[in-house]
């Protein structure tokens, strides 16, 4: 017979197993018997209580800064509960939150301190610790995302946007890489459309990137992909994870680095704005961050390794130009391919198959 703990380690394993990472529970209560009303049925209510009574009779972990208590006295607000049964590690959506009430949260957040913080920001950082380095300009990352089933088993892909696109952007890739065996992470910015005053250098992006890949690595294989400018942090990831011992591959997806020193094939400079649906003052505070980050970047180490790069049919700039600066500068050993499309299209459907299909042939 097992006990509780025994049963909830055997439930958990068994649901990461079938389920897909966002319909996992975050917690699992055990109880004796189903709570009943008057009229013979299970009390609903008393369920919820139950689960509620579960997690804030926790030990409190009480507010440190001036942000943090701020925003517990808005969850307290917003969630009708008491602000002292509030820990700063508490999971909003586990303490009574959902939607609709993250909206309120939001707005809240707008009257009362004044942020312009967005929902996706806000969303994906679910604790008051969280939300308040967030807030307080702190965190220039947002928490890794899994993509799909994580086993924890098998090789993992790190998946890292530019600076022109989300990781919505990555939805059909992950989704491929998962069905062709890998474990797939996302690797956030902060806002992921700008980093305007947040990175000094690539290299430090990477090292904020790194702690939250760290968590991800095992035994495994790792190979990380970073698109336009995620891929030169993708390169510099890759060299902190080496110095960790940790096995790394690099894929390079539509990235070029000292990107005014090769032929560009498209002028039209509002192309990529377009079809990500950025504003023009976006637009432009991105394209200033990008022009001191990228544009004159080139990597300062070597790599002892092939270097795996992935162009577009409808290239921006000259791939083969390119390839040839990676050859004499980086490495020796390039392997590349070329998918149908643009810089963005390469991960539209009719493509990204081949896209994922490239990773498995080289990786599995």
């Amino acid at each position: 017979t097992l006990n509780d703990e025994e049963f909830i380690t055997q439930l958990q394993a068994e649901l990461t197993r079938v389920l897909p990472s966002y319909m996992l529970p975050h917690t699992v209560t055990v109880i004796a018997q189903w709570p009943m009303t008057v009229n013979g049925k299970v009390d609903q209510k008393a369920l919820r209580d139950l689960a509620t009574n579960t997690l804030l009779n926790k030990g409190i972990e009480t507010p440190k800064t001036n942000m943090e208590k701020a925003l517990c006295d808005l969850w307290s607000e917003v969630l009708c509960v008491p602000s002292s049964s509030l820990n700063m590690s508490d999971n909003f959506f586990e303490v009574g939150g959902n939607s609709l009430l993250l909206i309120k949260l939001l707005e809240r957040l707008h009257a009362q301190i004044g942020t312009q913080v967005g929902v996706e920001a806000i969303y994906n950082a679910q604790t008051i610790r969280e939300q308040a380095q967030i807030l307080e300009g702190k965190n220039s990352v947002l928490p890794a995302s899994v993509m799909g089933q994580y086993t924890g088993t098998r090789p993992t892909v790190f998946l890292i946007p530019g600076l022109l696109s989300t990781i919505n952007l990555f939805s059909r890739f992950g989704a491929h890489l998962n069905e062709e065996g890998f474990d797939c992470v996302a690797l956030r910015y902060k806002y992921e459309r700008t980093l305007a005053g947040e990175v000094s250098s690539i290299e430090a992006h990477a090292q904020m990137l790194a702690e939250q890949a760290l968590k991800y690595c095992g035994s495994q294989k790792v190979i990380i992909c970073g698109h336009s400018y995620g891929g030169a942090v993708a390169y510099e990831l890759a060299l902190i994870l080496q110095q960790q011992n940790v096995d790394s591959e690099v894929v390079l997806l539509e990235s070029y680095f000292e990107q005014s020193k090769y032929p560009s094939r498209v002028i039209e400079n509002n192309e990529l704005s377009a079809e990500v649906g950025i504003t023009e003052s976006e637009q432009l505070a991105i394209a200033r961050e990008y022009a001191v980050c990228f544009e004159n970047y080139f990597p300062s180490q070597k790599w002892h390794k092939p270097l795996f790069c992935v162009w577009a049919s409808d290239a921006i700039f000259d791939a083969e130009c390119f390839e040839e600066s990676l050859k004499a500068k980086v490495t020796p050993q390039i392997i590349s391919t070329v998918v149908n499309g643009n810089h963005i299209s390469i991960f539209d459907e009719q493509n990204v198959t081949d896209l994922a299909r490239f990773v498995r042939n080289m990786f599995l």
